[in-house]
């Protein structure tokens, strides 16, 4: 994996779309089987591609099929569909409250 510069890189936005069209984080890049580069973007595209790649004795997840597979997914698509979202509307609007003094 390959960290990538934000903020401070010429033309950094346009590198960084390369990466990510949606130009959002979470993005990185890794070195596929086939010795190409691959993107990855969304965080549970992210998740799902880590566990797959690097994690084939199951340590941090659980096989395929199996009933802990499955309750896994469950919380990572409540992770991606409902919290992740709210938090990066918090994180977008709740500067620009006006809380009166």
């Amino acid at each position: 994996m390959a960290p990538h510069c934000l903020l401070g890189c010429t033309d950094a936005h346009t590198q960084f779309r390369a990466i990510n069209p949606n130009g959002r984080i979470p993005a990185l890049t890794d070195t596929f089987e086939d010795g190409q580069m691959i993107r990855l973007f969304e965080s549970g595209s992210i998740m799902h591609y880590l566990v797959d790649r690097y994690d084939p004795e199951y340590k941090m997840s659980f096989p395929k099929g199996t009933r802990e597979y499955y309750e896994m997914n469950n919380w990572l698509f409540f992770q991606n569909s409902g919290v992740g979202p709210m938090q990066g509307q918090a994180s977008r609007f709740l500067p620009l409250l006006i809380f009166p003094g």
